[in-house]
């Protein structure tokens, strides 16, 4: 090789080497670049984390931004939350009333409602949001009206605003909150105040004010109340009628199948359907029963049901005692589960009598015998007692002394501390006993009596004070009835202008 080529070669090679050093370095100046941006986009990545946990943390989406809107209403998580709460807590005490500790068997407050069933296509989460989002809107809507009115609410309404925070406030205390705001956090959730608590009570307050004052407005003559209640009839007559179900079930033990048993009981149902009348009818009962029955059905009132509202009907004998077709001595035999009804239709109570008021005092008697039998002395102590008490209101034979004395001795709670008033009581809503005095139609405003009672549920003494008549009951239906179908109708169609819109935030709701 000449010195001339070995020259290009030396200067070739120093520049692909300086080609080499300047691609390793844009190379290293890129990564770096990478790096920075990776590192730069982490950053802001883990600051945008750190601010969100922030937030929803904070109660911004709970009371600081709109979860609901309602016409020009705007809600936030937490108000919807009050009404939620509010929906859960009535329906919850509601239930426990009347089941008491087998409650749990149809809203468990245990266990999250979203895991229990409502019903077939709802949970009691989605039932509860659903009630708060209609109350929501009626509340808008009343509150609205009763604004563009310049009503004012009532001394009564804001009386029970003012018990309603002072009872939250007893709660507070005595569940051992240290503050009123952190036993609201506790019931209603995160974001409550009390400035929003004292809101969401009188709104809600207002509404029903408001509600009550437009139904008391609405006036209807007799004959718009004759047709109406005429027209729904079906659904509040009452039916007076004679029964007897007999038992197709099986018995193993004495060797008789299912089959034999209903063909049984068609026979036995079958049988004293043939009656006309009630001592009929109470005759082939006893004629056809069990043994085990005799004790039983031993006459016409064992066997007849008087003034039964369709509500209480059986349910498969109902279409037949409620037709518009039926007349004294109708008699039939339906099947019902593992048996059959035997009926006799005796008449149809149209309501047309007027509600009664009464005061009473009740002696119970107490049981003295080892398996909670009374005895005869027991009976005989309870009388005594209450001719005591009949002497010492004769003394001074007033209502307003016999209302003092039943505060002082009944023994009857439903009463107790109202004078042992009763107003307004309708058919089948009393024990025979006294229903039969006070719907006899012979008392008028003052009559006393003593009436003993023997049930299955107690025994004991009446000491009654007939107060006076009220109004006709199907009249009554009819008022309440129609101030319900035009007040649903005014509402109805106001709320139609309100629409419903959820936003982001509605995400933070119960």
């Amino acid at each position: 090789m000449s010195a001339s080529q070995e020259k290009k070669k030396r200067m070739r090679e120093r520049e692909e080497g300086v080609e080499k050093k300047q691609v390793k370095r844009e190379s290293m100046l890129q990564r770096k670049k990478r790096n920075n941006l990776i590192k730069s986009i982490v950053g802001i990545v883990v600051a945008l984390v750190i601010v969100l946990l922030i937030i929803f943390n904070s109660t911004l989406f709970y009371s600081g931004v709109s979860a609901i809107t309602i016409g020009d209403h705007s809600y936030t998580a937490a108000e919807f939350n009050y009404y939620y709460q509010t929906a859960y807590f009535t329906t919850y005490q509601n239930i426990y009333s009347t089941y008491g500790q087998y409650a749990s068997m149809l809203l468990d407050s245990s266990k999250p409602l979203k895991t229990q069933q409502y019903s077939e296509d709802q949970t009691w989460d989605d039932y509860f949001k659903e009630v708060a989002l209609n109350n929501m809107k009626q509340c808008a809507v009343l509150n609205d009206a009763a604004a563009a009115e310049g009503y004012v609410i009532s001394a009564d309404a804001q009386a029970s605003i003012d018990q309603s925070v002072a009872q939250a406030r007893d709660e507070a205390v005595s569940n051992g909150y240290g503050s009123f705001e952190k036993y609201l956090i506790s019931v209603y959730g995160k974001g409550f105040s009390e400035d929003l608590f004292n809101k969401c009570v009188k709104e809600m307050s207002l509404a029903a004010d408001y509600s009550r004052e437009l139904i008391s407005r609405y006036e209807y003559s007799d004959d718009q109340l004759l047709e109406k209640y005429n027209s729904v009839s079906t659904d509040y007559d009452l039916t007076t009628y004679c029964s007897y179900y007999a038992s197709g079930a099986a018995d193993d033990e004495a060797g008789i199948d299912a089959d034999t048993a209903m063909n049984k009981a068609y026979s036995v149902a079958q049988a004293i359907s043939a009656a006309k009348t009630e001592d009929v009818f109470a005759d082939l009962v006893k004629e056809n029963c069990s043994e085990d029955e005799k004790e039983v059905y031993t006459d016409v009132d064992s066997v007849l049901h008087k003034n039964v509202s369709p509500a209480s009907l059986p349910s498969d004998c109902k279409d037949w005692l409620t037709s518009a077709d039926r007349v004294y001595g109708d008699s039939t035999y339906i099947e019902s589960g593992t048996g059959y009804y035997a009926l006799l239709y005796v008449g149809r109570n149209h309501n047309d009598y007027n509600l009664e008021s009464f005061r009473h005092i009740l002696i119970k008697v107490n049981p003295d015998g080892e398996n909670g039998e009374i005895s005869a002395s027991a009976i005989t102590a309870a009388r005594d007692k209450a001719n005591e008490i009949f002497a010492e209101w004769q003394q001074d034979p007033t209502e307003d002394n016999f209302a003092a004395l039943a505060d002082e001795y009944t023994e009857d709670t439903g009463s107790a501390g109202k004078g042992g008033l009763y107003s307004d009581n309708k058919l089948g809503s009393l024990v025979p006993e006294i229903e039969s005095w006070l719907f006899s139609g012979n008392n008028k405003p003052g009559d006393t009596s003593i009436i003993y009672v023997n049930s299955a549920s107690y025994s004991g003494y009446h000491i009654v004070y007939y107060v006076g008549e009220g109004e006709q009951y199907n009249l009554k239906l009819a008022d309440n009835l129609l101030r319900n179908d035009d007040y649903s109708s005014w509402l109805e169609n106001l709320e139609n202008s309100y629409n419903v819109n959820k936003h982001f935030a509605f995400a933070f709701t119960k």
